[in-house]
């Protein structure tokens, strides 16, 4: 039986080799919606197209699939749901026509209905794509204040939103999925190479490698500070300045403890 993992590196592959996606697309594992528990499966930003795909395995319920993909559908360019044969019937009879259905069966998949690109265009729904610091440099640049609520000017296009849009989602995911691209750019995409897509997995490796760094100072530091100490205090005679007296045999025993 195909695991979600599984189902994911086929996709991934199959956009590849199809030429829909390559080293340019912004891939995003496990995209959390703002102000939602919802996670979509797998996001792919491609030549200013947004879309979502949705895994359901032989081991999924479709409980929840209705209210997904209406949400989903407010906020993405295409909706892909990628289904277990089981499963396949009952998606296309209940989901709009608009939404593409994409069977997979034995590291294959079958197009079951194509669906259709259906640019977002409404504000409210483009804004719910954007985070704090989105609203914060667009505040900055209309010389609003950031603390309350940022209005939409009217002034501000469609194509201008999407900009916005296109550079949040790049500036939050583009290392991650530029690290994904080198690591499988020449090979079959494996379910095991998903973890590369979290955006947190590089910084971690930095704050590793810095804490690495700073461990390894600080272990030579003291190793020459100590072994500095010792030679200064091996080499040391304790001569008693001529005005000073005798240090007492008390002292010298402590200093030599």
């Amino acid at each position: 039986m195909l695991l979600e993992p599984d189902i994911k590196a086929i996709v991934l592959n199959h956009l590849r080799n199809k030429g829909v996606i390559s080293a340019n697309s912004t891939i995003i594992n496990e995209f959390t919606l703002h102000n939602d528990d919802r996670r979509v499966d797998l996001a792919v930003y491609e030549k200013d197209r947004f879309f979502a795909i949705e895994i359901k395995s032989e081991a999924d319920s479709l409980s929840r699939l209705k209210g997904q993909i209406d949400r989903y559908d407010e906020l993405f360019d295409k909706v892909i749901v990628v289904s277990a044969p089981k499963h396949t019937q009952t998606i296309l009879e209940t989901l709009p026509t608009r939404i593409a259905v994409w069977e997979v069966s034995a590291s294959k998949i079958t197009i079951k209905r194509r669906g259709k690109i259906s640019f977002v265009t409404n504000k409210e729904s483009l804004s719910k794509l954007l985070l704090k610091n989105d609203w914060d440099k667009l505040a900055r640049a209309m010389n609003q204040r950031a603390e309350g609520e940022v209005l939409l000017p009217d002034s501000l296009s469609i194509k201008e939103l999407r900009v916005m849009v296109r550079n949040s989602i790049r500036s939050r995911f583009s290392n991650s999925s530029s690290h994904f691209w080198e690591v499988t750019n020449r090979r079959i995409i494996n379910p095991e190479d998903l973890p590369l897509l979290s955006r947190f997995l590089i910084e971690r490796g930095i704050l590793k490698s810095n804490r690495q760094s700073r461990e390894l100072f600080w272990e030579k530091w003291s190793k020459s500070t100590f072994e500095d100490d010792l030679q200064m205090y091996q080499s040391r005679t304790y001569q008693v300045p001529s005005n000073f007296g005798q240090v007492p045999e008390e002292i010298l025993a402590l200093l030599e403890a």
